[in-house]
């Protein structure tokens, strides 16, 4: 008789055990689902700030090419009339173009995820660096540089007198 009752009670004790693994086990699936959740999360993150940055940086550098080419002078030629606001506005779209053919597929699509119309991000960015620019100063010393006749020629110092 004790037999009977030392097997059902190792059979009962075999049973728990085996449900608490299961628990256990089912609890430890949880929380690697959650962890790779949150990595999944945090790597979607990641790459949608590297593709705003990326952004941002490319628009910086077509805004100062544009500026050390075309877009100072343009700018004088519409404010004294003799081109139209159409054609700064066209130098505006073709800016927007440049920084828009530099991004990969993997970019577009965090981009698209991220903010939505990618070509109206890209026109904000660039108005917002231009802007940016000016308000630093830098967009007028870029046109400078840019056009080394109108700055004033720094003296050479063989012929220099010293004072």
């Amino acid at each position: 008789m004790w037999d009977i009752v030392i097997t059902e009670l190792r059979e009962l004790a075999v049973t728990v055990l085996l449900a608490l693994l299961s628990l256990g086990a089912t609890y430890a699936l949880a929380y690697i689902r959650r962890a790779k959740e949150a990595l999944d999360q945090r790597i979607d993150h990641e790459l949608a700030d590297r593709a705003l940055a990326r952004v941002a940086y490319l628009a910086e550098v077509a805004v100062l090419a544009a500026e050390s080419t075309t877009a100072a002078e343009l700018r004088q030629a519409v404010a004294e009339g003799r081109a139209s606001r159409d054609e700064l506005v066209a130098l505006g779209r073709q800016v927007v173009k440049q920084v828009l053919a530099q991004l990969d597929t993997e970019a577009r699509l965090v981009l698209v995820e991220t903010v939505g119309d990618i070509r109206r991000y890209v026109e904000s960015i660039v108005e917002a660096t231009l802007e940016r620019l000016k308000g630093q100063g830098i967009v007028g010393r870029v046109a400078d540089l840019a056009d080394p006749k109108s700055s004033s020629p720094s003296p050479d110092p063989e012929t220099s007198q010293p004072a």
